[in-house]
């Protein structure tokens, strides 16, 4: 996939702003579809009054899925589809007159924006932004939801102003400005593969189910208070303004809090806010449905929306983790389709138990629900953004060690060339690293325990150890080769200078690797085969080096053979150190990836 078509070119303000209107559509939406419903129906079973939600559901999550199963895709025309879905659907929620319209325009509007939600995920989390990617669905969202909240206090206050059925107006105008927008916009482009045995292959996997299952729960819930809680209110004697300002209230913190635990899981990871956003949201949802409490739901709304929001981004996040660059679109818009079902389940199920068992009832089984999610959560979803306190000197540690890797094959080239004075200064300059390296390798071992969310220390400090002991074998090699060198035959100086520019070459791929085994491991994965491929390559050359030694074995007194020899034998040990590194990485990246 060509990044370029992908993320270096958006509109994102615009696209930012049609977000925004929609979003504002929706929030009225969210406040009064219900009570619409009601209006239009008089009394009749939750179930029926829910019908608008459960086909909401239905067609957003088609629309998610549609939108990326486009091999080839130009997003200006399919996201217009969308606007004008959106659009239509505004125009039909105005004018109807029954059930039946109700139901088509939610149906319009879901598809709608369900095609511009996942079109704006599928270009935020491809490319090189992965690592911010918790950051970026957390403002995505944070954008939505302020939509939500600012809508859902327009629509109280258009209700009591103009009546439940005209405040519908405000839609019509913010869709249009949405599509208009969209118009405005130039061409867009994305490509993506198309590769179902490996998306067979990434959809079974553990964490990648459990982030689907959970994100249904969090809509099943969402439905809850979208769907029940404004009759609760109502029958409880709250405004339509107060409902409005619970609604609100439930948008604009799950708005500020998303935005903020997205950032907190690309730092810390996605598992533990995650499973303490589950448990918050629970307290929310039971709070908003107690009577007699002298607690406002809007404080309750506000729980609710901020423990929504500290998983709300983080599990897409993990889907963007744990999917290589040409699946991710797909799985994304796979992933928000199953997410957005939620609506229509929790529109049957919660209606079908409201009308048989009562509201308590229906509390209690979402409280389950929400429950079971943070059990599977914790044991199958996968870490996949891991709190490595020392990460930052392991890659300086790298880069260090590069640099002194190129020090050590100019001293051998000097040597080669017969430069004395000028191998003395590389050598010395090569010592001097050794010894920052010696520094980086004390720190490490001092902040690593000092650490509370490292899980890795063991590894870490192998990896560390490992690679300080490349500089130590080579530091080893040079000095002998220092006193022997003029004894040392052309041909086997030749193949010396050889395996220095091979060590050189693996030492810049190891911190290739250290420098994506956080964020971007199939990269990673892809350098450690190439490593894997020099060693062996090096092996050969250090056969070749020995059969020149025993060939020279004439010409060269015990000495300096025993001599130049463990100066070779010194650089195949630091070879191998590299080689090791790797592998001590691969292990690593294992615990968190899918490699």
């Amino acid at each position: 996939m060509k990044e370029e078509n992908l993320v270096s070119k958006r509109p994102i303000g615009r696209m930012a702003f049609i977000v925004l209107m929609i979003s504002c559509v929706a929030g009225t939406l969210r406040t009064l579809m219900i009570p619409l419903a009601k209006e239009l129906v008089g009394p009749a079973i939750p179930l029926t009054l829910m019908t608008p939600i459960l086909l909401f559901g239905l067609m957003k999550s088609l629309g998610d899925i549609a939108l990326g199963y486009e091999s080839i895709a130009r997003f200006r025309v399919i996201l217009g589809i969308g606007s004008l879905s959106y659009f239509l659907g505004a125009l039909e929620l105005f004018r109807s007159v029954c059930l039946l319209e109700l139901v088509m325009a939610s149906s319009l509007l879901g598809f709608g924006e369900g095609i511009i939600h996942s079109g704006f995920y599928l270009f935020l989390t491809q490319g090189r932004r992965r690592e911010i990617s918790g950051t970026l669905i957390g403002t995505f969202e944070g954008i939505v939801y302020v939509g939500y909240g600012i809508g859902a206090i327009l629509a109280g206050y258009a209700s009591i102003a103009y009546g439940l059925k005209n405040a519908f107006l405000l839609m019509l105008p913010l869709s249009a400005a949405s599509f208009a927008t969209l118009v405005s916009i130039g061409g867009i482009r994305v490509e993506a593969k198309r590769s179902d045995e490996h998306l067979k292959r990434f959809l079974k996997r553990g964490s990648v189910l459990t982030s689907f299952l959970v994100a249904h729960m969090s809509k099943l819930s969402d439905a809850l208070m979208w769907g029940v809680l404004p009759l609760f209110l109502l029958a409880g004697g709250t405004s339509w303004i107060g409902i409005g300002y619970v609604q609100s209230a439930i948008m604009f913190s799950f708005a500020l809090f998303t935005i903020l635990f997205g950032n907190f899981s690309d730092r810390v990871g996605r598992r533990l806010s995650t499973f303490i956003g589950i448990g918050v949201s629970m307290a929310g949802v039971v709070g908003c449905f107690l009577k007699d409490m002298q607690v406002s739901p809007i404080v309750f709304g506000t729980l609710f929306g901020a423990g929504t929001a500290m998983f709300y981004p983080v599990l897409p996040a993990v889907i963007s983790d744990s999917i290589p660059e040409g699946l991710r679109g797909r799985c994304l818009s796979m992933y928000r389709g199953a997410r957005d079902l939620g609506y229509f389940s929790g529109a049957i199920l919660l209606g079908s138990i409201l009308s048989g068992f009562g509201e308590t009832v229906t509390l209690i089984l979402v409280i389950m629900l929400l429950l079971s999610s943070m059990v599977l959560s914790t044991i199958y979803l996968r870490e996949t953004r891991p709190a490595w306190s020392t990460y930052p000197l392991h890659l300086e540690h790298a880069k260090i060690l590069e640099e002194g890797l190129a020090e050590f094959r100019n001293s051998v080239r000097e040597l080669v060339a017969g430069n004395h004075e000028s191998y003395r200064t590389h050598a010395s300059r090569f010592k001097e690293l050794e010894r920052t390296m010696d520094e980086l390798k004390y720190r490490v071992q001092s902040e690593i325990w000092r650490s509370v969310v490292d899980r890795d220390r063991a590894d870490m400090l192998r990896i560390v150890s490992s690679m300080d002991m490349v500089i130590t074998y080579l530091l080893e090699s040079i000095n002998r080769f220092s006193f022997v060198w003029d004894e040392v035959p052309s041909s086997i100086r030749l193949t010396i200078l050889e395996a220095s520019e091979k060590i050189v070459l693996v030492g810049r791929l190891l911190r290739e690797v250290v420098q994506n085994m956080r964020i971007y491991p199939e990269e990673g994965l892809k350098i450690i085969r190439r490593i894997d491929e020099e060693e062996r390559d090096y092996d050969e050359l250090h056969l070749k080096q020995l059969e020149e030694l025993y060939k020279c074995r004439s010409v060269l007194d015990p000495v300096s053979a025993l001599m130049v020899s463990e100066a070779i034998e010194s650089m195949e040990y630091a070879m191998d150190e590299l080689h090791e590194a790797s592998h001590l990485i691969y292990t690593l990246m294992s615990k968190y990836f899918y490699v």
